[in-house]
């Protein structure tokens, strides 16, 4: 289903890293996003001009979130997280053709949650905190405010925080005191590219291929072949598929050294794990 995706930092950085998230993302904006970027598209300029407001709830996968550049904290044990983002927007709708994109400014309430066993009910922020009091997950809180500064907004915004019980209500109202600063005259307005528009890919289908990225690994280290060799071999694939190549010899051969010699006790696991799993 097609749905509004936020991304973090300037339009231009997302370009650069724009296979990487179409890794992750099925992009219908993407047409768009580089006449933006070329400047051949007007964007407004004043809070007057956008003209639409909304509060949104996003739910993220690890991996999609570091290709978006979300900032969101710890990465361990990822198939056990998910990223939440709660985003006020005020905005304006630019359109092209089919493609559209939301510029304008937002606070973003990004939520980095582990579950710690099956019963954490992720299924709303009130939830996830209910969860968390009661140990079955753990969760930190950021805050990222996009287009809008001022010494009073700096002053609100909160550190990374573990989110429970006692802390959900300070950090709910700091969201809701950032929020009314926007229309002070001594905050600072700088509209810019929030999302784009797209379809995120299934999470099975991510799980595959990340089991097939984890099974090319394992086979080069049985075959003895140091990292550099490996990845030279998936040059033209996506980061992320290097990033699990990295993490498979680094846990595997004790060593991320891109020249080290894969010693014969990782081939022995290698070769073993692969056997389980044939």
């Amino acid at each position: 289903m097609t749905k509004y995706i936020p991304f973090s930092g300037a339009t231009a950085s997302f370009i650069a890293n724009i296979d990487e998230v179409k890794d992750q993302i099925e992009l219908e904006s993407e047409n768009l996003l580089r006449l933006v970027n070329s400047n051949q598209v007007q964007l407004p300029t004043r809070l007057s001009e956008l003209d639409r407001e909304t509060v949104d709830i996003i739910d993220l996968s690890v991996d999609t979130a570091l290709a978006l550049r979300i900032p969101f904290g710890a990465t361990d044990n990822k198939l056990s997280r998910r990223v939440f983002i709660q985003e006020y927007k005020k905005y304006k709708e630019i359109t092209q053709g089919t493609d559209t994109l939301h510029c304008g400014i937002s606070i973003r309430w990004i939520v980095n949650i582990k579950k710690l066993n099956a019963s954490a009910d992720v299924s709303s922020l009130p939830m996830v905190t209910a969860s968390a009091q009661f140990n079955n997950l753990s969760a930190s809180v950021r805050f990222e405010v996009v287009g809008i500064s001022s010494s009073e907004i700096t002053g609100l915004l909160p550190s990374n925080v573990d989110l429970k019980a006692d802390t959900y209500v300070e950090l709910k109202n700091a969201f809701e005191k950032i929020k009314s600063k926007i229309w002070e005259t001594n905050t600072t307005i700088l509209p810019a590219i929030l999302g784009v528009f797209g379809t995120i890919k299934s999470e099975e289908e991510k799980v595959m291929n990340d089991a097939v990225a984890i099974a090319y690994a394992l086979k080069k280290i049985k075959d003895g072949r140091n990292l550099q060799k490996a990845l030279s071999d998936v040059a033209a694939k996506p980061e992320t598929v290097k990033d699990i190549v990295k993490s498979v010899y680094s846990e595997i051969n004790k060593s991320s050294s891109l020249t080290a010699d894969v010693t014969a006790t990782a081939k022995d696991k290698a070769k073993q794990i692969l056997n389980d799993l044939l």
